[in-house]
């Protein structure tokens, strides 16, 4: 994610009627979806540790189902066809990865989309964390000057 659209992003986390300090953990889920999101797109080195191997050929199908509107069953069915597509490649880890840990218990849980988010979240949030505060500071000073306060 650029720098640019990082800015955009907290920018208007930052214009939210409840006053927000800059801590990533404090937004809300719609907004740390945004950034997790937007952060995979953009730096798909990471979607090794994120995805099991078995959507290695599928990253942007898998973002696209993890943070679309799709349902948790279209999730998991994406998740399974993806194993089965490369069956002969799998050692019992099709459904394991970093990020997600083993998840095969959950894909039939109503709110396993959900809870994949969460994960992605969570093992993106000490990046996350520090990109957003640098993002919050840069835009604190550049209104601060902006206004005429120093």
């Amino acid at each position: 994610m650029s720098f640019k659209e990082l800015n955009e992003i907290v920018l208007e986390a930052m214009s939210e009627p409840e006053f927000w300090g800059g801590d990533v953990m404090e937004l809300s889920d719609d907004y740390k979806d945004r950034l997790a999101a937007r952060w995979l797109e953009s730096h798909p080195t990471w979607l090794e540790d994120i995805y099991p191997h078995t959507c290695s050929d599928r990253y942007s199908l898998a973002i696209g189902s993890t943070y679309a509107l799709s349902s948790s069953r279209m999730l998991a069915a994406m998740f399974r066809d993806a194993a089965e597509d490369n069956k002969q490649n799998v050692d019992d880890d099709a459904y394991w990865s970093e990020a997600l840990g083993y998840f095969e218990n959950i894909l039939d849980n109503k709110d396993f989309a959900s809870e994949v988010r969460d994960r992605i979240y969570l093992y993106l949030e000490p990046t996350l964390q520090d990109k957003v505060a640098e993002s919050y500071q840069y835009l604190v000073q550049d209104l601060k000057e902006y206004a005429g306060v120093h």
